[in-house]
This record gives C-alpha cells, structure tokens and sequence, in this order.
C-alpha cells in the first residue's frame, strides 16, 4: 500500500506538470517531445509559474543558502536537502531556481521548502517587473561617484527604466533585464572601509589605561571575532578581517561590504571597545585558555562524594539539559508533554543550544533551577510578565520581570563553528517552541514562549569576543556554567577560589 501511494503521488506530479506545458502555445510541442533541453521546457514552466522564481538571498547580499521569490520579497525559501541543487553550508548556492512545488511547513515557521527544482537563466523570464532598493545617504554618493549609476543606465536603460532619487533606486521591465540590473548596481555598491581599534579616552585616565593594556591581549587573540565574522559573512556577504601588530601596536578591521552594513560592523566593533574599556586587567592566559577550552575559570567537575547523596535531583537537571543523548520522546515530553511546565520547557531549549549548537549555558537559570530546583511566579496574566526596555539605538527589547525565577537562559556562543540562527530557530519550532529574535550589538536577545499558557521567558546568546568581556559576578548568580555532555558537572566562569 505504501509503494502504491508513493507511484500514484508520482503520477500526479507528472500529470500537473503536463498540463503546465501546456499553458503556452509557443513551447507546447517543443517543452514535450524535445529531450535534453531544459531551457524550452523551463520556459513553458515560467510561463505559468512565474511566482515560482527563487533568487539566492546571497545575490542580495543578504543569507547564504536561503531564497527568496523574486516577486514577493517576503516570501522566503530553502531549497530540499534531497534535492540534487542542494549545496553543502560551505558551498555556494545556485544563484536562480524555478521551483514546481512550495511547501510550507507551519503557519508559525514561514520559511518554505522548494523542491522538484531547476536551476534557470535570467534571459529565460519574461514579464515585467520593478525592484526597488533602498540606499543610504553614501550608498547614493557612492553610486552618483565616478559615473557607477550612469554606467549601469548606458547598459540597461535601452531595456528597462532606471531612476536613482530620494534614497531609492527603481527598476521597471522586463525580470531578466530587471535582475542584471539590480545585481550589477548591488556589486557597484560595495566598497571597503579600515579602522584603528584604538584608545580615544583622555591620556592618564583609569579608562585609557584599562584599554591600552587590554588592547594589547585582544591583539594576541583576534581570533576571538571569528563567530562575528562568520555571522557578517553568511548574513550579509560583508568580509572582515582583523590584523593586529603587536610591534607596533597596532590593530585594524577591514570591512568589504554596502555602507550601510559598513556603518553596523564598525558599532559592534566601537560597542567591543566600550566593554573592553571598562575591564579592570584581561589576562593573556585568560584569554588563551577561554579560546582553546571555552573555560576561563573553574572548568566542569562533578560535586564532593560527601555531597552526591543528597544532590542526585541536582544531577538529574543537569543532565536533562546537557546529555546529548536525551531521546526525542523525552523531549517531546518536556516540551509539550501534559506535565510540560515553564521550566521544562527552558531546559528544553537549553538541551537544543548546548547540545545541538556547542552552546555553554550559565547564569540565573542554572543556579536558581538546574541547582536550586527553585521557582517563583507572580499571581497575575503570564502576558504581563514581558517587560520592554529601550536601548541606545532606540529599540525595544524584552525582558522579564524580576519577580520571575528562573527569569531567562544566558548562554555564550561557541567559538569554533557559526552559529546559524535561523537554524536554532527551526530547532524549537519542531516543538511547538515560538520565538521573536532581536539584534543588538553583542548578542541575540530572544523572546519565547510569549502567548503560551506556561508562561514567557527570555534567552541572551552571546558571541566570544563579547562574552570574554563579562569578567564580573555578582557573588554567584552568573558564575555557575554547564556545558554538553558534562551530565552531571558544574563549572565556575570565573574563579573565586
């Protein structure tokens, strides 16, 4: 019965497909009889499917191996894993696919799956269309310098209409003229930038001396921006390299990417700064040993003999949170089991970033929980418990409200493999988990579970460099850390022995 279902979803594919041929007289005989040639029967396909037609978001200078439907920039896509066009995360993508089938997998999650996919030619589309990009203030100088914007009309203005006014610039006629245009303005756009991380406090003072000696240790150490630079890369296509001379020094970051991103790296590199400034003495070895172990204080050992007796319920949390082992029926269970509650559902998401990304976890959850077994709630609504504070570039960011415990997961990023978002995203919502990510200069602020009946919680993912600036605790409330496959382990961020 299986096998027969299998062949007759088959057949009806081909006879969908079949009757796309069909739907232009010009390509009718050819797209059918014709063996070999896809450009003729893509085009009879086109035809129909225009709303079909993927662009790689990497075009865009935006993520690497997602897509996007070029008519509706809202509508996102991945291609299938089974698809022969699928590409490993560190190839490039196929840069144009005309998809049969999109399949969405929940109203929750509006990412789609494209499969049943061909890669296209931009010649081969052949309806109108107008694209708009939006630039800054030097993205529209830089385009108006040395004749970029009137170049690109002496090429496409003969087949489309261009205008570059107010911040914007429109593209109108045909998609495949459309396209060339968009993507040869796009590599027009990029330019490169180089900075001096230096000291700008007055001479003397205890935040100039702080800086110049702990300038000194990041020089030895740039390695430490690797998660930011990857993260820069695959989201943006923005190139940054950092080259330090400790002879002289010195240390500079060189940005390859559209002003506008341009602008974004050299704030989280100024916010870096910011932090460093503030840093009493950021040891070399500190340093070395945060980079090759991910410990910078006491690293994981399990509690005293004369203690386990009476800590096996301590052990149990742990383990919940950093077995990479834990069963999908387990999960599932904690997640939306009929004894699920709020904090099963925080070490739900704990277990995907520890175990599934390399994640280290630490701070209020792992003392007032995974040790303290310790839960507090206010009495009113659970909607009421998100609170939203502005930040320095005026956004709103959630967090919750102190009379919660445990209030939020702080976790650090690893430093040795990108941290895909998106794909941590996926994770939770194969539970049921939803979630708004928010963007600040050193972290991802993550807001959970908003409207469910157990209650919201927060989530702080926070990348190397930043997190080596986090060298003060407060007595132990964001000292203990536990970490993948250490089941049964404490470990201390800082010492304070």
């Amino acid at each position: 019965m299986a096998i027969k279902h299998i062949i007759a979803q088959a057949l009806r594919r081909y006879t969908n497909l079949q009757n796309a041929f069909n739907l232009l007289t010009e390509f009718r005989e050819q797209a059918q009889k014709t063996r070999g040639v896809w450009e003729l029967i893509a085009k009879s396909l086109i035809s129909g499917y225009n709303e079909n037609v993927f662009i790689s978001m990497k075009e865009l200078q935006d993520r690497v191996h997602q897509f996007m439907q070029y008519k509706d920039r809202n509508d996102i896509a991945v291609i299938d894993s089974q698809s022969t066009l699928a590409r490993h995360f560190n190839e490039l993508p196929v840069s144009l696919v005309l998809a049969r089938d999109i399949r969405y997998l929940s109203a929750v999650r509006s990412t789609a799956i494209l499969s049943f996919i061909g890669e296209i030619k931009p010649e081969w589309i052949d309806y109108n269309l107008k694209r708009q990009i939006h630039l800054i203030d030097e993205e529209e100088i830089h385009l108006n310098t040395n004749n970029k914007f009137s170049n690109a009309i002496s090429k496409f203005s003969n087949k489309i209409n261009m205008l570059l006014n107010n911040h914007s610039v429109s593209l109108i006629g045909s998609v495949g003229v459309v396209l060339n245009a968009e993507l040869h303005l796009r590599q027009d756009m990029i330019s490169e930038y180089t900075f001096s991380l230096e000291n700008k406090n007055p001479p003397k003072s205890s935040l100039y001396d702080n800086l110049s000696r702990n300038l000194e240790s990041v020089m030895k150490m740039t390695r430490i921006f690797r998660p930011m630079i990857w993260r820069w890369q695959n989201q943006r296509q923005v190139k940054i390299t950092v080259d330090s001379d400790t002879a002289t020094k010195t240390c500079e970051a060189t940005v390859v990417g559209r002003n506008s991103d341009i602008k974004k790296v050299k704030e989280e590199f100024d916010s870096f700064l910011g932090w460093l400034q503030k840093i009493v003495l950021l040891l070399d070895i500190q340093m070395e040993i945060f980079l090759r172990t991910s410990f910078h204080g006491v690293a994981p050992r399990v509690l005293h003999p004369q203690m386990r007796k009476d800590c096996y319920d301590i052990e149990e949390r742990i383990s919940r949170i950093t077995d990479s082992k834990r069963t999908l029926t387990d999960l599932y269970n904690g997640a939306k089991g009929s004894k699920a509650t709020r904090e099963t559902r925080m070490e739900v998401v704990a277990w995907i970033a520890v175990c599934k990304f390399d994640c280290k976890l630490e701070g209020d959850f792992v003392r007032d929980w995974a040790v303290g077994n310790y839960t507090s709630k206010p009495t009113n609504n659970p909607n009421s418990w998100v609170q939203y504070a502005l930040n320095k570039k005026g956004d709103n960011i959630p967090y919750i409200e102190k009379e919660v415990v445990p209030g939020d997961l702080d976790c650090h990023l690893p430093s040795h493999r990108y941290f895909d978002v998106d794909k941590f995203q996926d994770e939770l919502y194969k539970f049921d988990i939803q979630c708004k990510v928010f963007r600040e200069n050193w972290r991802y602020a993550i807001l959970i579970d908003e409207n469910t009946r157990t209650g919201p919680f927060t989530m702080d993912l926070i990348e190397p460099h930043a997190a080596l600036m986090h060298d003060r605790i407060d007595f132990d409330a964001n000292n203990l850390s536990i970490e993948k496959d250490f089941t049964r382990d404490l470990a201390m961020r800082v010492n304070i022995q």
